[in-house]
């Protein structure tokens, strides 16, 4: 499972990151909010943090969950990962084209 997380507040700032199982890779930085740190200071599940049902009408949770959208596709794709489960529908598909085209 894949965690969403962010680190103890250094002046004014949240560093946000995301455990694969393995380690830890850097999303980005974001301004302090207390219920943010309250919110992903011991984790959240990426499916549950990207949810926008639950970013309600609150900008700076709309502001990370447009974050974390982007940031997770760059990690995918810098590191070869799959952290989304449209992600890898998306990959068989891909596969399934270029073993098409092969034969």
């Amino acid at each position: 499972m894949n965690i969403v997380y962010c680190t103890q507040p250094v002046h004014g700032t949240l560093d946000f990151y995301v455990f694969t199982g393995k380690e830890d890779h850097y999303l980005f930085r974001q301004s302090f909010r207390p219920s943010l740190w309250n919110r992903y200071r011991y984790g959240v599940a990426l499916d549950k943090a990207l949810d926008w049902a639950r970013c309600g009408n609150f900008p700076p949770q709309q502001k990370v969950c447009e974050k974390l959208f982007k940031a997770i596709h760059y990690v995918e794709k810098e590191y070869g990962i799959r952290l989304l489960r449209r992600s890898e529908k998306d990959s068989r598909r891909k596969r399934r084209e270029v073993d098409e085209i092969a034969a």
